[in-house]
């Protein structure tokens, strides 16, 4: 029997959830910012200022939508958890516009908590910039996911990548996301290298509002991106088929067997592979890579 892993649902929404302002340590303003990614084709976002909540007053729209959170801290450390609300739960209190996230003692857990009691999902920020141990990743209950691409991180220190962060959490059997985003502060909007529009994740959800964005990302319908694109990922038996963009290879990561990587011997591109998920197969995730060693990643499945 066949089933469609990506996308599950007609349409397919490119956001950023990673985004600074005025409000807190951003170079532009918030109407700046807004525009630039609109502009630039992108369907939401995600106004993340640094211990300041943002809500927005359009829930749902055709064309572009903001959804509600921020990027809290925990303590004065360099932890750094998004929250971004979940309006499919029904929880007693929320934060509220403009709302401060003070400085505390509190731990990555009691945040998370926290976070989830008023109404969040919660994403923890560029693990390699911030020098965790993996272990450090384990420990917390409650999290969707990790950035596995931070385009800022990269630009800045070369620490934008956390795939192995990722797959450590994996074969330990943690199920988790993984997230790319821009994370961009500086004011370089019309340079030809710049922090924005580098990280992004594209969303198949039943509609663009932040019900349905924010229902997809729970349930893992999206792949995190800094260049290529995933068409489709079908599973027929125990046999995975994908179809991308252009790109010269595609890789299927898997525990604790050996995956494939499938390319073309003569250096031509490639747009579709498939691949034999071996018994015993913990999960698959599948990176992509293009020409120019930009990648994208799907999500986990779990076996």
């Amino acid at each position: 029997m066949k089933k469609r892993i990506f996308p599950r649902f007609e349409n397919t929404y490119k956001g950023n959830l990673h985004s600074h302002t005025t409000r807190s340590d951003g170079a532009y303003d918030l109407e700046t910012v807004i525009k630039a990614y609109k502009e630039k084709g992108y369907q939401f976002l995600c106004i993340s200022d640094h211990r300041r909540y943002y809500i927005s007053s359009i829930k749902d729209n055709e064309e572009f939508i903001i959804l509600d959170g921020m990027e809290g801290e925990v303590g004065d450390s360099c932890y750094h958890i998004h929250a971004i609300a979940d309006y499919n739960v029904n929880v007693k209190e929320r934060y509220e516009a403009e709302s401060i996230w003070p400085v505390t003692d509190q731990s990555p857990q009691e945040t998370i908590n926290e976070y989830r009691n008023k109404g969040n999902i919660c994403i923890i920020n560029h693990p390699r910039w911030t020098k965790f141990e993996y272990e450090e990743l384990l420990e917390p209950e409650g999290y969707l996911g990790i950035e596995v691409y931070n385009h800022n991180c990269d630009r800045e220190s070369l620490t934008g990548y956390a795939t192995d962060y990722w797959d450590y959490l994996l074969r330990k059997g943690k199920k988790v996301y993984g997230f790319a985003s821009d994370d961009a502060h500086a004011k370089d909007l019309h340079c030809n290298v710049k922090e924005f529009f580098g990280g992004w994740i594209c969303v198949s959800a039943a509609g663009l509002a932040q019900k349905d964005i924010v229902s997809s990302l729970k349930t893992g319908d999206f792949y995190a991106s800094n260049g290529p694109e995933f068409l489709s990922i079908e599973l027929e038996d125990n046999t995975l088929r994908v179809c991308t963009s252009p790109v010269k290879s595609i890789a299927f990561i898997t525990w604790p067997e050996h995956g494939r990587n499938v390319y073309d011997r003569s250096g031509m591109d490639v747009r579709e592979a498939e691949f034999a998920v071996p018994s015993g197969t913990q999960y698959v995730r599948i990176e992509i890579t293009d020409i120019n060693g930009k990648k994208a990643w799907s999500n986990p499945l779990f076996f």
